[in-house]
């Protein structure tokens, strides 16, 4: 039975545990139970969909699930478009120590400061379990004034519960999530709740699993736009797959509702298109914001000079540098091999690279062999990562792909030209020729060239990094970002807008 439903045969399922039935009628387990009601369930809602009278046993649907179910929550849903309807509600899975986790803490941050007047908003959060280290950017949200929802307790709380007992109008609503696999009813269930309590204009859901878990929620509880907010591109990695995703996604597309769809990088948005089968343009641009700023306090808490001073580097010499995480997609031999060729041209080039990994020992000996130890320096994993960064010349990015790399953007604000390799999202984090360069594959000595030349160019270098910073303060801006969400989120119903769909 779980085997069928994993695999997404409920038909097949229903088949095995009506067998299960006539062989030991008084010996149903908890789990068949709940695999029955599962079944039943979805047989349920997806005829509720199919036309005909709605049958008091449903019959056993084939097809593939929770695939037919997806389709029959948006067939079923309408957007409620009142003008009661107010404010703007984010879900996100946690607050831990991620790209995705910090984009949602700066959303929150500018949000909260739009001053008064402005749409009430609310975070809700799968999980802020401090033992799975889920609440890293907690506080920085906290002092902001937001005071996160957290999904897990509401549904150990008794939240689904107690909206039944208040309004029993919802049993179909919460039976249809229900029917769900166990990993996304965990969060589409409480995300519903609050929903209905909130009654939010606006719901942005953040990364692919809960996009499509809170995305069900919202159509059932009619809110008017859903923002889906992809990261990178297709979830094709082994980890971060779940079956459903793609079946969701089009099913939140086929939403009579205004559902909005943005990526990180415009190399991500066309993956997610090729990927769900949308026209070109459906998944709209929304770049990462940076914290600057911030970025550059930290950058100054520790001189230049004291840095390459630890390392033997002089002052004047010009440093390639390098942060990543020593694994086979970020290619840190392909860095060092153009390390070498580079310093082997320019006979004061030193190398820098900050970060650790399964390969580091091998690169490391590779760079030994090469009698360069005394020249090119690792120096592990660092925090804060932004005073190695100023302490560099030039930072070079190897990957073989790439969503939106932030070390691009950090090394431009820290007035760094950058050199990358031209993979997935990394050339639209620079100004081509003007604040660093995209190139193409080519043997580690012709890069190791080009590297060389554009460093020992010093007035070119240093227009180079100067216009670097200006590019991504505008670009990749907090006031940019907030901007976007505004744009996205569309204006709030009022005299002149009551009832209609709000616009992005």
């Amino acid at each position: 039975v779980d085997i069928c439903m994993e695999a997404g045969s409920y038909a097949r399922a229903w088949s095995h545990l009506e067998r299960l039935d006539r062989l030991q009628p008084e010996r149903r387990s908890s789990g068949m139970a709940g695999a029955a009601a599962r079944c039943t369930a979805a047989f349920r809602a997806v005829g509720r969909t199919s036309g005909g009278a709605q049958p008091i046993v449903p019959a056993p649907v084939r097809g593939r699930f929770p695939d037919r179910l997806f389709d029959a929550i948006a067939a079923c849903s309408n957007p409620d478009l009142s003008p009661g309807r107010s404010g703007i509600l984010v879900l996100t899975s946690n607050l831990g120590a991620g790209g995705a986790e910090r984009q949602v803490t700066y959303s929150m941050q500018g949000l909260s400061d739009r001053g008064p007047g402005a749409e009430p908003v609310t975070l809700a959060v799968n999980s802020l379990d401090p033992l799975q280290g889920n609440d890293f950017f907690l506080e920085e949200v906290r002092s902001a004034g937001i005071a996160p929802v957290e999904l897990a307790a509401m549904h150990e709380g008794g939240a689904i519960r107690d909206l039944l007992a208040e309004a029993p109008q919802h049993a179909e609503a919460v039976r249809t999530l229900s029917a769900l696999p166990p990993k996304i009813a965990r969060v589409a269930l409480p995300f519903y709740v609050l929903c209905m309590r909130n009654r939010p204009r606006v719901v942005h859901l953040w990364q692919d699993a809960i996009a499509v878990a809170g995305g069900m929620a919202a159509m059932l509880a009619g809110v008017g736009q859903i923002v889906l907010c992809t990261r990178s591109t297709r979830p094709a990695e082994i980890r971060r797959y779940r079956r459903f995703l793609r079946a969701g996604y089009r099913a939140l597309d086929r939403y009579t509702g205004d559902v909005v769809i943005v990526n990180n990088s415009a190399n991500g948005a066309r993956d997610y298109e090729n990927w769900l089968g949308l026209p070109e343009g459906r998944v709209q641009v929304f770049y990462n914001g940076y914290d600057f700023a911030a970025m550059n306090d930290r950058a100054a808490a520790v001189p230049r000079g004291r840095l390459r001073a630890e390392l033997g580097i002089p002052l004047g010499a010009p440093v390639l540098g390098g942060v990543m995480r020593f694994s086979s997609v970020k290619r840190p031999d392909l860095w060092a091999k153009v390390a070498i060729a580079a310093a082997r041209q320019q006979p004061d080039l030193h190398g820098l690279i900050v970060g650790d990994g399964p390969m580091r020992q091998e690169v490391m000996d590779h760079v030994a062999r090469a009698g360069l130890s005394d020249r090119i320096h690792f120096v592990g994993r660092r925090s804060p990562v932004e005073p190695w960064m100023k302490a560099m010349d030039m930072l070079f990015l190897s990957s073989v792909t790439e969503g939106l790399p932030n070390v691009l953007i950090e090394a431009q604000a820290m007035g760094r030209p950058v050199v990358t390799m031209d993979v997935g999202g990394a050339a639209e984090t620079i100004a081509p020729g003007k604040t660093g360069l995209a190139l193409g594959e080519a043997p580690p000595q012709e890069l190791g060239r080009k590297i060389a030349e554009l460093l020992a160019d010093r007035p070119r270098s240093a227009a180079m990094g100067h216009a670097a910073r200006q590019h991504v303060e505008a670009r990749f801006g907090l006031s940019r970002l907030i901007e976007d969400l505004g744009h996205f989120y569309g204006p709030p119903a009022g005299p002149d807008n009551e009832g209609s769909t709000p616009l992005c």
